[in-house]
């Protein structure tokens, strides 16, 4: 996205330059219209690589649609139009893969929050152990400062544990024997034992991690629908254009 940047300001700089020369005639419409043109063709340029890879593919969609519109009014001289039906999609696209990447921020950050080690107490030694080898059931030690690699119920000790994680609220609750605790929760100030009622993808955070990744990957109704249509929208487009060109 960062390294679009500087191509979307240049692009949409050069085109402000050109609709300000218009609208106040400072130069000569010819002279006025080179910043547009190049400008045009820097927006654009994503947007006829997104093209490229749909014509490889055999999937014609928006991206063929757009640079075809592009591509035309470029052929007619239309280097504003060109240039700012690029840079409204250019932009609306990179804020589309914006929200994209900032989910998938979310889903690493909360992954993040449980150990991948987990101290297991068995016939009274305790032992570190990777998270993945942890059986519901299993006792589960955890010491003031660390997060807590499963959800579990306390069967020794008392403390205050932070839920923000998975409760939004900052104010850390108190829990003890019989209390319920979650994965990746942080405990704060005394040492706990735990019987494991959950572990990995089963515990509360694991799922909560799941849904985003299926929100995140899911499509609405109304997005269907567009693909659907965009598969037979695009190919009659691009026919009627044909035909329309050549009987001119």
């Amino acid at each position: 996205i960062r390294d679009r940047l500087g191509w979307i300001l240049l692009g949409g700089v050069l085109l402000l330059a050109t609709t300000i020369s218009d609208v106040l005639g400072l130069l000569p419409p010819e002279v006025a219209r080179v910043p547009a043109a190049i400008g045009a063709v820097c927006l654009a340029f994503p947007l006829f690589m997104a093209a490229v890879k749909e014509i490889r593919a055999g999937q014609l969609s928006s991206s063929s649609l757009a640079a075809l519109a592009i591509i035309a009014a470029l052929a007619v001289g239309e280097y504003t139009t060109a240039g700012w039906l690029a840079f409204i999609l250019v932009v609306f696209g990179q804020l589309v893969r914006r929200s994209a990447s900032g989910a998938q921020r979310a889903i690493e950050g909360l992954v993040q929050l449980t150990p991948d080690i987990a101290r297991v107490v068995r016939d009274g030694v305790e032992q570190d152990v990777a998270l993945a080898t942890v059986r519901v059931g299993d006792l589960v030690r955890v010491r003031p400062g660390e997060n807590l690699p499963v959800d579990g119920r306390v069967v020794t000790g008392r403390t205050t544990i932070n839920q923000a994680s998975l409760t939004g609220e900052a104010v850390p609750a108190e829990v003890t024997v019989g209390d319920p605790v979650y994965a990746g929760t942080s405990n704060l100030t005394g040492g706990i034992d735990l019987q494991v009622t959950q572990v990995g993808a089963d515990t509360t955070i694991g799922r909560v991690t799941q849904l985003i990744r299926q929100a995140e990957q899911s499509r609405t109704p109304r997005q269907i629908l567009i693909e659907q249509v965009a598969r037979f929208f695009v190919p009659v487009v691009l026919a009627t254009a044909a035909i329309t060109w050549f009987l001119m």
